[in-house]
């Protein structure tokens, strides 16, 4: 198989994930993961100050929101009475992410969410409409032009925010699994899983991350790179959180033995988990490191 061919059907496996209707609770465990870089994002936007201090209105995109922890997180840090003054849109090409934000923003009291399918690969939306776009762990999956792409739907003045990960916590037990296993499959190695979505563009490099966000034209950009010791749940939550990276590795393997080695590979996994963590009903931690990006757009009309 190609290399071309090779990277085509990892990206095939991606889309096919997300449209799977077990997705959204099995990705709601890896908010853990990002949270603490949606925290930056929010803060970085200094939305609550604003809409405290001067009333301000924040019409909104999560874009590639998945199960919605930067809308958490927004509605977190302002005040239930200025709630009315915020309006978000959630956007994902999952259906099944997006019902699950429907439902946590109805439970909630987030009368402001909406939510619609957006193609990050096709997007679909107006220009110079949103005060603040926040793309939390997606950027990287897509194509280059699609930065570009987001900063022209904000509005004059507006603020953006990404994140994208330096390095993955929870390769070492992955790795430590597959080398247990008595006829263990091929694994690609961190720099060759991080290459098959970041399609040969450096989102890893804080470097890059930075020239990306200034060649859009932005204003005051400025990057946060930190490591965190998250919590992943149990074992068996671990395991669950482990669907996307799955469906890329997996991808690497003869398809007509996929399934079967997947299931060995997981159940190795999670042994390898209880080990580390102490137990079965003990908490699993990772460290992540991540890269925020934000800025602004010029305030005057292109």
């Amino acid at each position: 198989m190609s290399t071309t061919q090779k990277a085509n059907d990892l990206q095939k496996n991606i889309r096919e994930g997300w449209q799977d209707s077990s997705i959204a609770e099995k990705y709601a465990r890896a908010e853990t993961a990002t949270h603490p870089y949606a925290n930056i994002i929010i803060d970085k936007a200094s939305i609550a100050s604003n809409i405290t201090n001067h009333n301000s209105t924040v019409n909104a995109l999560d874009f590639g929101c998945g199960t919605g922890i930067v809308t958490a997180v927004l509605y977190e840090a302002v005040p239930k009475e200025k709630w009315n003054n915020v309006e978000v849109l959630g956007g994902d090409i999952s259906p099944h992410m997006l019902d699950y934000l429907r439902g946590r923003g109805a439970k909630n009291g987030w009368t402001g969410l909406t939510t619609q399918i957006v193609d990050g690969a096709n997007i679909q939306l107006e220009n110079n409409q949103f005060t603040h776009i926040f793309a939390n762990a997606i950027i990287f999956f897509l194509p280059l032009g699609t930065l570009q792409k987001l900063v022209d739907l904000l509005q004059p003045g507006g603020f953006i925010g990404i994140t994208t990960w330096v390095s993955f916590g929870w390769y070492t037990y992955l790795e430590r699994a597959i080398n247990n296993m008595s006829n263990p499959p091929s694994l690609p190695t961190s720099s060759e899983i991080r290459d098959s979505f970041e399609k040969g563009n450096a989102w890893h490099d804080p470097a890059f991350v930075k020239q990306q966000l200034e060649e859009t034209g932005l204003q005051d950009v400025e990057l946060v790179v930190e490591k965190r010791n998250v919590e992943c749940g149990t074992p068996a939550q671990f395991c669950e959180s482990m669907t996307m990276p799955m469906s890329l590795i997996s991808g690497h393997w003869e398809e007509s033995k996929r399934q079967e080695t997947l299931k060995e590979v997981m159940s190795e996994l999670k042994k390898v988990l209880i080990e580390v963590a102490g137990g079965e009903e003990e908490m699993c931690y990772m460290q992540m490191e991540g890269i925020v990006g934000v800025g602004w757009k010029s305030a005057k009309k292109a």
